[in-house]
């Protein structure tokens, strides 16, 4: 549970926030491009929240030269919709006031929920929700009936209620699963770029894996369409486990060709999850797992030092790439410029 008077603050991205960490009671580092601060407000250090949070965001881009934005709320699934909703606040700051919050909140489009893109869309199209103030109002067990357990999730959400506590040692537990997802620049029709895109993201993910010597046995692949309307997420499992592109691609490339119907792209994310240690694996007698292993950590090395663009595949520098171009894009819009792997806890089929 948060102390009374914690306001928590979440700002991207996550990897540039450890020289501010001790200035806050509690933190909650996260791979992804955001972090979770709690500091006691009001009181003599943080007389006024927003001043924290402009300072902040101020000393992330003159120590970092990174944009970000700070959410600030009473608990931190209100500060990650107040970080949401600070995209089209001049300054980059928003504070959601404990007691003008629920009036805010049951003001937006139910598909501003964040973290149930899926769950908000039959919201609105099977119940007939069209802010979050109709899902507050609807009874539990009409939620529990349609969504189970979340149906319990998303009814304290949308009262603004999180009991979600922050946790400093998040980024020691061994990873669950690894998932990157970017949103492109433009709808993508044809299939090799799509499927360039998914070799890209593939990348990433099995870098993350590599890195922390685990291994997965079954993959996923997930796009949305045009105007973020319709889409899938499928995932399948391996014959046998597996952390390098060149194995997984073959099974994202099935699931591409088996459920894809031709519809524009504008997002895609691919993810890794049923993971194991590498020590737990038997052998291989036919292949040089070392070597290859060698191989991709010195080109994760190479990333982590250099940048993302410093060391690529060819294909990702033809006419058809779209990784160039989303990382410029990304720039331009304030985003961090290399997606990190996140982990999930479980995968949704």
């Amino acid at each position: 549970m948060f102390l009374p008077g914690c306001k928590d603050i979440s700002i991207p991205p996550s990897g540039f926030t450890k020289p501010f960490e001790s200035r806050f009671r509690s933190s909650n580092p996260s791979p992804s491009t955001k972090a979770f601060f709690a500091f006691p407000s009001p009181s003599f250090w943080f007389p006024d929240p927003m001043e924290a949070g402009q300072d902040l965001r101020a000393r992330l881009w003159d120590q970092f030269r990174i944009r970000s934005r700070v959410g600030l709320g009473p608990n931190k699934w209100l500060a990650k919709m107040a970080n949401q909703a600070a995209k089209k606040v001049h300054g980059g700051v928003l504070w959601w006031r404990e007691e003008d919050v629920l009036e805010t909140l049951h003001a937006l489009p139910v598909t501003d929920m964040w973290g149930v893109k899926r769950r908000a869309q039959t919201l609105q199209s099977e119940m007939g929700c069209t802010t979050i103030g109709d899902v507050a109002r609807l009874p539990v067990g009409q939620l529990r009936a349609q969504f189970g357990v979340w149906g319990d999730v998303l009814h304290r959400w949308a009262c603004g209620i999180d009991s979600s506590d922050l946790n400093p040692d998040t980024m020691s537990v061994p990873h669950q699963g690894y998932h990157l997802r970017t949103t492109l620049p433009r709808e993508v029709r044809r299939r090799a770029d799509v499927a360039l895109v998914v070799l890209e993201l593939l990348d990433g993910v099995c870098a993350r894996a590599l890195a922390s010597h685990q291994v997965g046995r079954r993959v996923g692949l997930g796009l949305t369409y045009e105007h973020h309307q319709g889409g899938f997420y499928r995932a399948k499992t391996l014959p046998e486990m597996g952390n390098r592109s060149e194995q997984l691609l073959p099974t994202l490339d099935e699931l591409l060709d088996r459920h894809w119907d031709g519809t524009p792209v504008r997002a895609v994310g691919v993810s890794l999850d049923l993971l194991q240690f590498e020590g737990a694996l038997q052998p291989s007698l036919f292949e040089d797992r070392v070597k290859r292993e060698v191989l991709w950590q010195t080109v994760d090395a190479v990333h982590s030092r250099f940048g993302a663009t410093s060391l690529m595949r060819a294909s990702s520098v033809t006419k058809a790439e779209q990784m160039l171009e989303r990382l410029e894009w990304e720039r331009s819009a304030g985003a961090v410029t290399f997606p990190e792997a996140t982990p999930s806890k479980k995968t949704e089929g």
